[in-house]
């Protein structure tokens, strides 16, 4: 791959097909269902595929909505994104598998930055496996929230957490944010992804206060569970299954990344900015760091502050 250029791009109503068919290998049955700006793959009717569809499209408009307000300026992809629904965990097991060579029995969903698509499991299934350990090499980065989808609001199937998380990964690769082939911080990621969840689509909003990550991260730090930020800013990935660690971490990306866009808003959009550029080479997690610190400061006093503000939490900046 040409670290310049990223990923090859593949027209969606091929890649489509091209899912379809993986799919009946591994004996499964997905339709194509078109939304303004998405192929859905289900193995649903038309009327549950079209409820997924609109929720998508909803959650597309708000994310255009709330990163222009703050600044970020993302581009509209140019062609519709594929989303492939599947109607068990076991079913997303066997396309995980398939589709990316990933150990995925602990998510509920994921992006992958090799198909620039996102699978999800529909609710409702059972799991065959609770697997910790990191994904399979072949797999590129795979975003997933580690958190159980238990108790959540659904819309066609999907709980609306997933959509909302997910489709942030999808549309940030696909939209400037990010770039598909470039290296990033694990809290950088996961931070924008979790700062954009909701429970419904209505109830987006980049920067807002949650509740559940805010209390998380209270008990991350009176547990002693927050990463020291010199290894956490360097961290590029998230190896882990679900339990404790893996909502820790979650709630500490989602926490730095509120902290930064309520304090540093101008530094945190010229430094994704940087990161994003098609000049900027792969990296390790020693350059990672030290790109943070040259755009923030030194990671001592901001640790400092940022862990005042677990209990005293900053108001974004407008």
């Amino acid at each position: 791959m040409d670290w310049q250029k990223g990923p090859v791009a593949v027209p969606p109503a091929r890649d489509a097909a091209s899912c379809v068919a993986l799919a009946s290998d591994i004996g499964l049955t997905l339709r194509v269902h078109q939304t303004d700006q998405f192929l859905v793959l289900s193995p649903t009717d038309d009327a549950s595929a079209a409820v997924t569809g609109r929720s998508l499209d909803q959650v597309y408009r708000r994310f255009y909505e709330q990163f222009n307000r703050a600044g970020f300026e993302p581009k509209t992809p140019p062609d519709k994104l594929v989303w492939v629904c599947l109607d068990s965990y076991r079913a997303l097991e066997a396309y995980g598998r398939a589709a990316d060579g990933a150990e995925v029995s602990w998510m509920n969903a994921y992006y992958s930055h090799r198909t620039n698509r996102v699978a999800a499991a529909m609710m409702g299934g059972v799991r065959t496996a609770q697997a910790a350990g990191r994904p399979s090499g072949s797999a590129g980065k795979l975003a997933a929230s580690g958190d159980s989808d238990s108790g959540e609001a659904v819309v066609g199937g999907l709980s609306v957490r997933t959509i909302t998380h997910e489709l942030t990964h999808q549309l940030a690769f696909n939209s400037g944010l990010q770039r598909r082939g470039a290296t990033y911080p694990f809290w950088l990621t996961e931070g924008l992804a979790t700062n954009f969840e909701a429970d419904s689509p209505d109830s987006v909003g980049l920067g807002r206060e949650e509740a559940r990550y805010r209390q998380r991260l209270i008990e991350a730090k009176a547990l002693g569970r927050l990463i020291p930020l010199e290894r956490f800013l360097a961290m590029t990935e998230w190896n882990a299954g679900q339990g404790a660690a893996t909502r820790y971490a979650y709630a500490q990306a989602w926490g730095l990344f509120h902290y930064l866009m309520a304090t540093r808003p101008a530094a945190l959009r010229a430094y994704m900015a940087e990161l994003a550029s098609p000049w900027l080479g792969p990296q390790d997690g020693e350059s990672v760091r030290r790109r943070f610190v040259a755009a923030f400061g030194p990671a001592g006093p901001l640790e400092e502050d940022f862990r005042r503000s677990i209990d005293r939490p900053h108001v974004a900046a407008r």
